[in-house]
């Protein structure tokens, strides 16, 4: 990393003036940004020489292929008992990774609502996502967002290799959606995860969030902080990722996310390339997020407490004791809007929702293409496909696990 200063002239009030940019040289194997910070020469009186007024951020990197996703594997039925290299699953469900108690993915389609996904106010004109006089709030538990369920339909098992496909949906709900798990150990020695999804006939909700979460049990070294590479410091949604830079970070796990009055939705960090969640000063586990072909990038959540215990809790001293964080690798997620008092979430900024006629697949397995979404705006974005293949790898030592993590959609 270099870094300098620039020479830059005498600007007054109201008027503008040019500096030229240095060379910057482009590494063939890694990003390049240029970051330009402006900064006070000398103190005033509402703050101290050397405070950033503005940040501008130029990417110059080489823009490189993506890998492709593996294919398909000769499947039988087993009973999902098994170890792939560091993960251990028992009944089809991943219980380890190393020495580390670890479950998931799971399918998580809800955030606790925020001030504006409960606010009704206004036109709707230019959403998606939103009714007249209703809030997104009620639609999603209207849909039961918040109280999926998960039903396992199949175990399959391949030469190092686990399949298990879960229905995810709410008690006394005809919607659904249906979610393939593939673990595969390649002969690196890594183990791979790809997961995809195939929501049902009938959904008509824009969801709050695409992701699934993994649950960290604290043990004897509690994930108390996170180191990633992407957009910060702060939190960043679709509409709010200008307030956001691409850098490095640290953030201890309790200050990833704001201490609202009310407690809600906080604590997304967008376009994350790479994550290390530690425990005092040790990495236990890394995360590698990878670029679709179309360069969107998931985001990250890290959190003591779930979005149900979230959206329960009416102050934060309400929320219950947690033994467990969580960590959430969202695809997409809804953006903030202003519904509470202004407009709704603009087309644009809004997570991909399920078309009304979306045809089911009635087949043996589940969809290659699990839904074609439109943002309204004539874009279309696949939430699986050939260029979001969704898929993890997690390698052994040094530490005791990394995910790679593509994207489903952005």
């Amino acid at each position: 990393m270099e870094s300098g200063e620039l020479e830059v002239p005498f600007v007054a009030a109201g008027d503008s003036g040019r500096v030229s940019l240095p060379a910057v040289p482009v590494s063939p194997d890694a990003e390049t940004w240029l970051t330009i910070d402006a900064v006070l020469a000398t103190g005033t009186a509402w703050a101290a020489e050397g405070h950033v007024v503005a940040t501008a951020q130029l990417d110059r990197s080489v823009r490189r292929p993506v890998p492709a996703a593996r294919g398909r594997f000769d499947w039988r039925r087993g009973d999902g008992t098994l170890t792939l290299g560091i993960a251990e699953f028992v009944g089809g469900s991943l219980v380890r990774l190393g020495e580390r108690a670890v479950a998931g993915p799971r399918l998580e389609l809800f955030r606790a609502p925020t001030d504006n996904d409960k606010g009704a106010w206004g036109e709707v004109d230019e959403s998606d996502a939103s009714v007249f006089g209703v809030s997104n709030a009620e639609l999603w538990f209207r849909d039961g967002l918040d109280r999926l369920t998960s039903r396992r339909v199949s175990v399959e098992q391949g030469e190092d290799a686990l399949r298990t496909v879960d229905k995810v949906a709410a008690a006394n709900s005809g919607l659904s959606v249906l979610m393939e798990s593939v673990w595969s150990l390649e002969a690196d020695g890594e183990v791979e995860l790809r997961v995809e999804i195939q929501p049902s006939h009938g959904w008509k909700t824009v969801w709050p969030r695409i992701g699934v979460r993994f649950d960290l049990p604290d043990g004897t070294a509690p994930v108390d902080g996170a180191e990633w590479f992407g957009l910060g410091p702060l939190e960043s949604y679709p509409d709010s990722v200008h307030a956001a830079r691409t850098g490095r970070f640290t953030a201890a796990i309790g200050d990833l996310s704001v201490d609202y009055a009310r407690p809600q939705e906080t604590g997304h960090r967008s376009a994350l390339r790479r994550l290390a969640l530690t425990s005092g000063n040790a990495t236990v586990l890394r995360v590698e997020a990878l670029p679709d072909t179309h360069g969107r990038r998931p985001g990250f959540t890290l959190s003591r407490h779930t979005p149900q215990e979230i959206a329960k809790a009416g102050h934060p001293h309400e929320l219950p004791v947690s033994r467990t964080s969580r960590l959430f690798v969202d695809a997409a997620q809804h953006g903030l809007g202003s519904r509470a008092c202004g407009p709704d979430v603009a087309r644009v900024r809004a997570a991909p929702g399920v078309p009304h006629d979306q045809a089911p697949d009635h087949g043996t397995g589940v969809g290659r293409q699990v839904g074609a979404v439109s943002h309204g705006d004539g874009r279309t974005l696949s939430m699986e496909g050939d260029d979001c293949p969704g898929r993890a790898r997690i390698r052994p030592s040094p530490w005791e696990g990394a995910l790679r993590c593509p994207p489903c959609c952005r």
